[in-house]
């Protein structure tokens, strides 16, 4: 369960302000319950803790979709199920989790769980970092200067190119 303890950080507001779901109003209920339900799987009570981070990945919270997706990989509280964790990694990427992003391009540069597809992966790697994904952003630029490209402007450190970065 060490990693159960650390699969996240406490999550805040941002995580969510770019996905694709309007939190209502009281976007600190979707924190609290998210809590509530680490708390529950902390204490071993699995069947409670997936269930509630169940609901509310089907409410449209992306670090809830995060921690199952963390979990199913490592079999923590449930069976090892990488098929589960693909599509829980997915729905946590449409729902705007640059963490999510970043692993499902991982996944596919490397062809893990996944059939290769490098383009994909560039794709991903843009979106976490345009996100702020700090690992992705440094991976696009090695991918950018692998080939010889300019940086984007939100690659770019102070305003340098490629060839002074």
């Amino acid at each position: 369960l060490e990693g159960l303890a650390s699969s996240l950080e406490p999550p805040s507001i941002r995580d969510n302000a770019i996905g694709v779901v309007d939190l209502g109003p009281d976007p600190r209920a979707f924190i609290e319950r998210f809590e509530g339900a680490k708390r529950a799987l902390l204490l071993e009570k699995f069947e409670l803790g997936i269930t509630s981070l169940t609901q509310l990945e089907d409410d449209g919270y992306a670090p809830a979709a995060d921690l199952l997706a963390n979990m199913a990989e490592r079999g923590e509280g449930m069976i090892a199920d990488a098929e589960q964790a693909l599509i829980w990694r997915q729905r946590a990427a449409s729902l705007g989790s640059s963490e999510a992003q970043y692993a499902l391009a991982e996944m596919y540069m490397y062809g893990r769980i996944v059939q290769q597809d490098e383009a994909m992966a560039i794709t991903l790697y843009r979106e976490a970092a345009r996100l702020g994904h700090e690992s992705a952003k440094e991976k696009l630029r090695l991918i950018y200067a692998a080939v010889g490209l300019p940086l984007p402007d939100f690659l770019a450190r102070d305003g340098r190119t490629i060839l002074n970065f």
